[in-house]
């Protein structure tokens, strides 16, 4: 999905992610967190999340929602009824509001801190 965006000439992509989750994504993809850091057009925040679902608003037409269980995703809905798109910007609005923009100097001053596994 990511190579596909970056395919338009302008693009944004803005990430919010609870700490828990940004530090998985770190350890299991370094290189593809790093590059997301590096691109201009992508705003990476890690943020208290009080929802335990994933949350996305596409072109502010669409938004999905995606439940997580046990062993991955359990369920997506999505819709593009204004009303649920506006729900979805307002829960977006609400983390953004307390969360704090995620710098390629920290992600990479973390991994280079970090033992070398020998799995």
């Amino acid at each position: 999905m990511y190579n596909r965006l970056c395919e338009r000439e302008k693009y944004g992509l803005e990430l919010l992610v609870a700490d828990d989750v940004l530090e998985s994504f770190r350890e299991v993809f370094p290189e593809f967190a790093q590059s997301l850091l590096r691109d201009c057009g992508v705003r990476f925040h890690r943020a208290t999340v009080p929802f335990s679902f994933g949350l996305w608003i596409v072109d502010e037409t669409a938004a999905g929602v995606i439940i997580y269980g046990d062993y991955g995703i359990a369920g997506l809905l999505v819709n593009n009824s204004p009303r649920s798109v506006e729900w979805a910007k307002s829960q977006f609005q609400t983390v953004e509001a307390h969360a704090e923009e995620v710098e390629l100097a920290h992600v990479t001053a973390v991994t280079e801190a970090e033992p070398t596994s020998t799995r």
